[in-house]
């Protein structure tokens, strides 16, 4: 008897593995396609790191990687967000407008071959808020609670 139970629980976990029960597809969909944003994320900022800032190139170079951000972060806005992690619809939404903003305030910034200071500024704000809700979808991802100035934590 204790056999045919052993291989009755060994055949329904088997069955259970192969069929994936309890597997969230619109999860794992989810989290392969961050997957790739977030590689695509780190292949772009290599790249803005490798620019020779002595380079006639390089403002060109660098307007290129950020358009590239923006069009990543645009992209990420618009992936399917699963239930469980409704939250992060938000903030996915908000990192996207601040990546735009940002570019958007780096091209003017540094166009007509001059260079303003304030609006380069504004930029950068934009820039860092972007990666702020980046970070705390990050966190989100990773089952932490994130933390900072102006974060509010509603549980359902």
């Amino acid at each position: 008897m204790k056999k045919k139970i052993i291989t009755l629980l060994l055949a329904t976990c088997f069955a259970l593995s192969v069929t994936g029960c309890g597997e969230n597809k619109d999860l794992t969909k989810y989290r392969k396609e961050m997957d790739e944003f977030f590689a695509d994320i780190e292949i772009i900022h290599n790249k803005m790191n490798t620019i020779d800032a002595e380079s006639e190139e390089a403002l060109d170079e660098l307007f290129e990687c950020l358009d590239d951000l923006d069009s990543e972060f645009k992209a990420m806005a618009k992936i399917e967000v699963p239930e469980e992690f409704s939250s992060l619809e938000s903030l996915a939404d908000e990192a996207s407008e601040n990546m735009s903003l940002a570019v958007e305030n780096y091209h003017d910034a540094y166009s007509k071959d001059s260079y303003n200071e304030y609006t380069a500024a504004t930029a950068d704000e934009y820039y860092a808020r972007a990666n702020k809700r980046l970070q705390y979808m990050i966190d989100i991802l990773h089952g932490k609670m994130p933390e900072g100035d102006g974060v509010t934590i509603t549980e359902e």
